[in-house]
């Protein structure tokens, strides 16, 4: 886990989101492209949930990879 740019915190009060999550998408150690989801409301999101989305980066950055 990492803190959010203040600037994107900013973005997301003004866009009325409470709960965001992204899931990074990485090509050859560089940043590819995120998975973002936001909703209107707080969401708890228990940490089983969370491994699978960071499975499921891993899996689509290893997809992307191959394809390349």
């Amino acid at each position: 886990m990492r803190s959010v740019f203040p600037c994107h915190i900013e973005y997301l009060k003004n866009i009325r989101v409470s709960a965001s999550m992204s899931i990074s998408l990485v090509n050859q150690n560089k940043l590819w492209g995120l998975i973002a989801c936001h909703h209107y409301s707080p969401k708890y999101i228990n940490y089983e949930t969370r491994k699978v989305g960071g499975f499921l980066g891993q899996f689509l950055s290893a997809h992307l990879f191959s394809k390349q």
